[in-house]
């Protein structure tokens, strides 16, 4: 199954200035992921609205595509910038890893887990890195109206496979998607463009930067991989 690998790269953050600039380990953040997936064994483009990004991943000869700004909002739903990236993209592929410049701490080790996971899981939808938390997060009910990406019970609507761990929520380093369950999603419900049925893999070491705060703990995590 080939996979096409989609790095997003946002210009605008509004609690930490050019965040995608700030440095880890002397280079800027967004290189960090960058370079994760451009070694990773599949096919990477690159969606943003950042013209120096936009540049940047070209000199490395990697396929830049300049995101609408319609598509480059605080709310809009990232299947649509997936989906951008699918048709401005010539060849097709039978699945889409999503991976955002925001997480430093991937890997192209965790990448490709999550790729062949898929691939040798034919019932899967998609396969998504969670991480463990020790109580339910109830914060993950307030937006969705039910559970999302965490199953903290046999019943939870949005779940179908039942390999996931019962206390587990979105680490969102990797998301790999089926191709057709993506271009297929019409709904802005929250992970919907993921389907129905969803594996998963492990990444603990997962941090998400949005502010000043985070982006000490990614420089910390990142020092002591070093």
């Amino acid at each position: 199954m080939r996979t096409l690998a989609v790095l997003c790269a946002r210009k605008g953050s509004k609690r930490l200035k050019d965040k995608h600039w700030q440095e880890i380990n002397g280079k800027p953040m967004w290189a960090h992921a960058f370079d994760a997936a451009r070694f990773a064994k599949t096919p990477l483009v690159v969606s943003t609205d950042d013209k120096k990004i936009h540049d940047s991943v070209a000199d490395h000869g990697v396929v830049p595509i300049l995101r609408p700004s319609e598509l480059a909002q605080d709310i809009t739903p990232i299947h649509l910038v997936l989906q951008h990236a699918v048709n401005q993209y010539a060849s097709l592929s039978g699945a889409v890893a999503f991976i955002p410049a925001c997480i430093p701490t991937v890997t192209e080790k965790l990448i490709m887990q999550c790729i062949r996971k898929l691939e040798r899981s034919p019932k899967l939808d998609s396969v998504i890195t969670v991480r463990t938390v020790r109580d339910h997060p109830a914060w993950m009910y307030a937006d969705c109206g039910g559970p999302s990406l965490v199953r903290a019970n046999k019943d939870a609507p949005f779940y179908r496979m039942q390999d996931l761990p019962p206390l587990v929520t979105a680490s969102g380093s990797v998301c790999v998607v089926r191709t057709p369950v993506l271009m297929a999603c019409r709904t802005s419900y929250f992970h919907a463009w993921l389907g129905k049925d969803i594996g998963y893999v492990m990444d603990e070491d997962a941090v998400e930067v949005h502010d000043a705060r985070d982006l000490l703990i990614a420089r910390a995590v990142m020092g002591e991989r070093k």
